[in-house]
């Protein structure tokens, strides 16, 4: 699974990286990942027969046959709300911090090395954040190599409902990261 970093620069340059419908007017779309001769001497090799290439492209599109079927992802998901009330707020959880219980409220949270926090596993943001960039980078890859559209529009639009919309911080960065072991 990708780190929830690396998901977060995949899915930006991949959404940079295929022109929405009208935004530009190319040939050939623009790829921050990719260098472009390659690409597309890789795609005109596989168009030839190249055994390998063929093999590697079908596999690929296989792949991105099932991330075609991914149920749309929201940070909505999860079953526990962030600290900040907002339920739209990315959140994460250290794995080995625990509610201290000498403490009412059980913070700041305490370090127990070793032992996972069965809570991590009521907050999806990240699992489905890693499914995401996994998603967006296989069909965006598909795309580059077949030109099949089906791929490229559903890398751009995966699930688009705003209410589902994670929450931008003021000045437009990226999710907002808060501690469950706020004051550690």
């Amino acid at each position: 699974m990708l780190s929830t970093s690396r998901a977060l620069a995949v899915v930006w340059l991949a959404s940079m990286a295929i022109a929405t419908p009208g935004a530009r007017q190319s040939t050939r779309p623009a790829s921050l990942l990719l260098d472009h001769a390659y690409v597309h001497e890789t795609r005109a090799r596989g168009e030839k027969g190249d055994a390998a290439i063929t093999a590697a492209i079908s596999a690929l599109e296989e792949d991105a046959k099932k991330a075609l079927a991914i149920e749309p992802m929201s940070v909505m998901d999860k079953s526990i709300t962030p600290p900040s009330g907002d339920r739209h707020d990315y959140m994460s959880q250290a794995p080995y911090w625990w509610p201290d219980p000498s403490k009412p409220d059980g913070k700041p949270y305490i370090r127990k090395d070793g032992q996972r926090n069965p809570e991590i596993s009521k907050i999806t943001d990240r699992d489905n954040l890693g499914r995401l960039g996994d998603a967006v980078t296989t069909l965006s890859l598909a795309y580059a190599y077949t030109g099949r559209e089906q791929y490229a529009t559903h890398a751009r639009a995966p699930g688009g409902d705003h209410r589902n919309r994670l929450r931008r911080l003021r000045g437009g960065g990226g999710p907002r990261h808060r501690s469950r072991a706020a004051g550690r």
